[in-house]
Order: structure tokens, then C-alpha cells, then sequence
């Protein structure tokens, strides 16, 4: 079966439609430099208040920590209370 040439031009046409390019992605790093500088002035914060509780919330729940002491500390919890070392 032969197409004919206005087949040919259709399916051309819709061929390039879909080659369109997606408009660039929204520059986005202020926005992530801010928050890293927001996260990192919360840790120095409630590091120096002595806060372990608080700092728990920047680890996983099944985090597993190796402190200076070496010993092994598992969970958000327990991984907190580590930084008092």
C-alpha cells in the first residue's frame, strides 16, 4: 500500500509538533542556596543551645551514625544525642 503525498505531509507535520522543545527549567538555586544557609544556621543554633532532641529532625529514622567515639548510634534519636560527644 502507497501513501499518498498528503499522508506524507501529515504525518511530517505531526512529527515536528511533537519534536516541539520544552521550555528550560526555572532556575531554581537561589531558592536551594537559601535554604541550605537557613538549615545550616539552624544546626549551628540548636547545636550550640544543646538541643539534641531538636536536631533529630535532620536525620533519617533509621540513620546510623559513627561519632569520634566510634561507637554505633541507630535511629533519628539516638543519632541526635550522638553530636553531644
Amino acid at each position: 500500500m502507497r501513501y499518498a503525498p498528503t499522508q506524507h505531509l501529515a504525518m511530517l507535520v505531526v512529527a515536528a509538533l511533537a519534536c516541539q522543545a520544552a521550555p528550560p527549567p526555572k532556575d531554581t538555586s537561589a531558592e536551594a542556596e537559601q535554604a541550605i544557609d537557613a538549615a545550616n544556621a539552624s544546626w549551628a543554633r540548636l547545636t550550640a543551645a544543646g538541643h539534641a532532641d531538636s536536631l533529630a529532625q535532620y536525620y533519617h529514622a533509621n540513620a546510623v551514625i559513627l561519632p569520634r567515639t566510634w561507637r554505633r548510634y541507630t535511629g533519628a534519636t539516638r543519632s541526635a544525642r550522638s553530636s553531644r560527644c
